[in-house]
Formats: structure tokens, C-alpha cells, sequence
């Protein structure tokens, strides 16, 4: 199996949540780091009602058959809560609720075997456009988060051993060249 990580690169289609830090840029690049930076860069609520933000990622550099998706996060707060998100065609489905019980940061992740959307299996077409984010709820703390990104779980095409539909073992020469003699096709050996 294959994982391909994609990280926040542009406002999504929802920032609900109340602020971020530094106030300088958008939501999204408070969270986009590969290694966590904590109170360095982060998007932060005290509301006790629950907002959202939603992020677009880059195109997606797979291809295979999609085993699911694991959506990470890092966040804190005493008594807060949070729920991972995301944003497939136009469904936004949020995950389970987790109450953050004491200060430390505390790292999540939640998985979808299938797009909530159609409860279909995942494409990658849907990869392409998804949307990953999420939801804060301060409570009668604050709701911090510093950190969202998701893994692809994939298996990878696996070279069929034909050439335009016909096995190997049926072709002897490719463009008069014996195939015995011809080392790679269109770059591929």
C-alpha cells in the first residue's frame, strides 16, 4: 500500500472560526505545516458554539485503487471540543465529537473508508476536490488548533504487461525492433 499526505493550500469554502494567529495571511496557513509549530501558528475560537473552517489541498499525485482516507489535527483546550471535517462535492460531513479534557496538545485522526457524499468508494476525482478542515467549540475554554492535514491510503496501479491491449508474450517486434531488444516502452521497463 501507498500513503500520499496532502496539506492546506488555500481557503476552502467555510472560515467560521473566530481567529488566528498570527493575524497576518489566511486560516489555512496556520495549519498547513508538516511539522507541527503549536502556539507558533494557529486558528483559535472562544465560542461555545461550534465553527468551521474548511481548506482546499493540492491535486492529488496517485493513482491506484483508494483504500481510505485518515484526516489528522493537532489541537488543545481544557474542556473544549472539536470535530475533524470535510467537504466532498457539496456534502460537509463533520466527524465524532472529542472533548479535549486537559491543556496539553492532543493529536486526532479519524478515517473514511468511503466518501460520505455518495457512500461510494473513493476516486480520485473526488480526492481532487475534496476538502478537509475543521470544527471548534470552545465550551467554556479556548479552542485551539495548529495543525489539519490527510493521508490517502492507496494501492497502486500495477503495470498490466501488455502493450495497446495485447500481452507480451503474443508480440515479437514493436516498430520492427524485436522485443527481446527493446528495453523500455514510453519510458517504462
Amino acid at each position: 500500500m501507498s500513503t500520499e499526505t496532502l496539506r492546506p493550500n488555500a481557503v476552502g469554502d467555510e472560515t467560521s472560526i473566530s481567529d488566528h494567529s498570527p493575524s497576518s495571511g489566511e486560516h489555512w496557513d496556520k495549519v498547513d505545516e508538516e511539522t507541527t509549530d503549536d502556539l507558533a501558528t494557529y486558528i483559535i475560537t472562544t465560542s461555545g458554539l461550534y465553527e468551521r473552517d474548511l481548506f482546499n489541498l493540492p491535486a492529488s499525485s496517485g493513482s491506484g485503487t483508494i483504500n481510505f482516507i485518515k484526516i489528522y489535527l493537532r489541537c488543545k483546550g481544557n474542556g473544549a471540543y472539536f470535530k475533524l471535517s470535510l467537504k466532498s462535492n457539496s456534502t460537509v460531513t463533520d466527524g465524532t465529537e472529542v472533548l479535549l479534557t486537559s491543556s496539553p496538545w492532543k493529536n486526532s485522526s479519524e478515517q473514511w473508508n468511503t466518501n460520505p457524499a455518495d457512500a461510494a468508494a473513493w476516486e480520485w476525482a473526488d480526492i481532487d476536490t475534496l476538502q478537509i478542515g475543521v470544527a471548534l467549540n470552545s465550551a467554556a475554554s479556548t479552542a485551539i488548533c495548529t495543525q489539519v492535514y490527510v493521508e490517502v491510503d492507496y494501492t497502486a496501479s500495477v503495470w498490466a504487461n501488455k502493450f495497446n491491449g495485447v500481452a507480451n508474450a503474443s508480440i515479437g517486434k514493436i516498430n520492427g525492433i524485436a522485443i527481446a531488444d527493446i528495453l523500455k516502452v514510453n519510458s517504462v521497463e
